[in-house]
């Protein structure tokens, strides 16, 4: 708990896009974490994906926890782990190149949703007794939360002042 106070606490000083240091408390849209709390708190879209991002960050931790477990139930050996981590961020590399190809000028709520469904999915294949099952779905996984991530981010960006950009 203190490790968050003291990654969440409000910087110093910030600079605005002209380069002059904004000191916090000075009443500004981007004063303070309170003023990013009040902001979640009205608007539905960053209440939804912090909501969202937060239950996924926490899903991904617990993966990480299963995995080596899962490499040495499936036969993986002692490289096991790093094989299903590679496997994940090869598909997240994958996503990111094509994602950063092309532009997406479709509204993000909708795949943003059906990308989490389909992790969703795809962790359940985790439990197949197969390793080429299991590292083909560590790979899909990492094909949808790459464009997830990048597409959440983008609306952040554009729900929050630019005086809040960072805090």
């Amino acid at each position: 708990p203190a490790g968050l106070l003291v990654t969440v606490r409000p910087a110093r000083s910030t600079r605005d896009h002209g380069g002059q240091a904004i000191p916090p408390g000075s009443g500004g849209s981007g004063a303070g974490l309170i003023a990013v709390i009040r902001l979640v708190l009205r608007r539905p879209v960053l209440r939804s994906i912090t909501a969202m991002f937060a239950l996924f960050n926490v899903a991904e931790g617990m993966l990480i926890v299963f995995l080596p477990h899962r490499a040495a139930a499936i036969g993986l050996g002692r490289g096991g782990y790093g094989y299903l981590v590679a496997a994940l961020t090869g598909g997240e590399m994958v996503a990111a190149a094509l994602l950063g190809r092309r532009g997406w000028k479709r509204a993000l709520v909708p795949p943003i949703l059906v990308c989490q469904v389909v992790a969703a999915a795809l962790v359940v294949l985790l439990i197949a007794p197969s390793a080429v099952i299991t590292i083909m779905a560590m790979t899909l996984l990492g094909l949808v939360s790459a464009p997830m991530t990048a597409w959440a981010q983008t609306l952040r960006m554009r729900e929050v002042p630019a005086a809040m950009h960072g805090r």
